[in-house]
């Protein structure tokens, strides 16, 4: 009978703050996917600077590739027990450092190229 039947009604609500997480997530993968592209304009000026040879350099910018797929299943790991706020934070923060550090090492090595040259 029609009286035993129980269907659940499920309702979705789309709160503002799940379009703020998305935006919010969005510009983090953006700003990660920024980090690596802009790898291709000086990858000549790193074999130069570092002494490396082409293929190296290219190998050093697809390592991101590799890794970037293994580190989402951590990623998705901590989005489940931290929450998305704090997950993204610290996202953010380690794609910042890598960006500060990757500046660091270009800086350093053109220093050190410079003061060759002057020698």
């Amino acid at each position: 009978p029609d009286s035993l039947r129980h269907e659940p009604s499920m309702e979705f609500v789309s709160y503002p703050q799940r379009w703020v997480n998305m935006v919010l997530f969005c510009l983090c993968a953006a700003s990660n996917q920024m980090v690596w592209i802009t790898f291709a304009p000086i990858a000549a000026s790193a074999e130069i600077a570092f002494g490396m040879s082409a293929p190296f350099v290219n190998a050093m910018s697809l390592i991101f590739m590799a890794l970037y797929i293994p580190f989402t299943f951590p990623g998705s790991c901590a989005i489940d027990r931290w929450g998305c706020r704090p997950a993204l934070l610290v996202g953010a923060g380690l794609t910042a450092a890598g960006a500060v550090l990757r500046i660091g090492i270009v800086l350093l090595a053109r220093e050190s190229t410079t003061r060759h040259a002057a020698a």
